[in-house]
């Protein structure tokens, strides 16, 4: 079995390229299974006191729109 484990940047610039660069990994390494962070798609929502949850709606949102990208490997997100 082949892991691939990474950390993502919050800038949402830097982020994209990260991405790029975390699919062409995963192709070329033929990865089984990909471990991201805690909500890697979106920036830290726990840097505010306050719980929003339009915000973690928004994170939730757009987690699902680039996990297709990981297929077929498996994903966990930790």
């Amino acid at each position: 079995m082949r892991v691939t484990v990474c950390e993502m940047p919050d800038h949402r610039k830097a982020f994209e390229i990260a991405w790029q660069e975390l699919i062409d990994h995963v192709k070329q390494q033929q990865s089984d299974l990909v471990l991201l962070p805690e909500l890697p798609f979106y920036p830290w929502i726990a840097s505010t006191p306050q719980f929003d949850t339009q915000v973690w709606q928004m994170a939730h949102e757009a987690m699902i729109q680039y996990l297709p990208d990981l297929a077929p490997s498996f994903f966990v997100i930790q």
